[in-house]
């Protein structure tokens, strides 16, 4: 009889002796490819501690945890209580792009191939166009950016500094004689360091030789007013008309 009693008690116990607890540990990648974690998941017994890492790929930074455990630490500990899915979440990284102007002009930006949905994280590919102001012409870009191509693309993967160079038009000022005299030319504005950039200022003056005596202006400059100021913006053509002296002759 208490042989009988022993047995079912064991049984009794046995019976009521439960299987261990396992969780599910499930871990994601936000967006995917930009980084790695360890360990990636699995089942994991209940009361168990885990520590995770996270690493970005290259160009991506490390911004969170989210999900059943949030933290800005790329390191973390978990402790199975239950089934938990966290994500770890990376970022871009992002450069700066610097645009200089010598010159007078801007530069539009056009974003060609976004790394992801902000203008300027890594990856970008950015056309720049050169646009030229008023009596100015597009040269060439400096910096991070060469050559005289515009528009242009550039890959922001790196903090970038870029130059658009303008400089001014320039045009010929042809004087033409016509009798005999020379004309000399004075600036009185020029439109940068160099004579007869577009806006320069010339004052002229015809000069006579011998017996000839100033007359008039023809083609982009007229009247008899000598001296006589041009402006320079496009290209112009001005004769200097000469005319022989007239003396009278008295006789008695």
């Amino acid at each position: 009889m208490l042989k009988r009693i022993s047995f079912l008690f064991l049984l009794l116990i046995i019976s009521c002796s439960k299987d261990p607890v396992n969780y599910t540990l499930t871990v994601n990648i936000n967006p995917p490819e930009s980084g790695f974690v360890s360990p990636n998941g699995g089942t994991v017994p209940s009361g168990q501690q885990i520590s995770i890492s996270a690493t970005p790929a290259n160009e991506y930074l490390f911004q969170n945890w989210s999900g059943s455990e949030n933290s800005n630490s790329q390191n973390i500990s978990v402790i199975m209580d239950s089934d938990k899915s966290i994500t770890a979440n990376f970022v871009k990284k992002k450069y700066a792009l610097t645009l200089n102007v010598e010159g007078e002009g801007s530069v539009t930006e056009k974003v060609i191939k976004a790394g992801v949905a902000t203008d300027y994280n890594s990856g970008t590919i950015v056309e720049l166009t050169a646009v030229p102001g008023g009596e100015w012409l597009f040269v060439e870009w400096k910096g991070d950016l060469t050559g005289s191509e515009n528009p242009k693309q550039i890959t922001i993967d790196k903090a970038k500094t870029v130059t658009a160079v303008f400089v001014k038009k320039q045009y010929p000022l042809t004087i033409e004689i016509e009798g005999e005299g020379s004309v000399t030319e004075k600036v009185i504005k020029a439109g940068v360091a160099t004579d007869y950039n577009s806006g320069t200022i010339v004052e002229l003056t015809a000069v006579p030789t011998g017996d000839w005596e100033f007359y008039e202006w023809k083609g982009d400059l007229t009247g008899s007013e000598n001296p006589k100021q041009i402006t320079i913006d496009k290209v112009k053509s001005i004769t200097a008309v000469f005319v022989r002296k007239f003396y009278t002759l008295t006789v008695n």
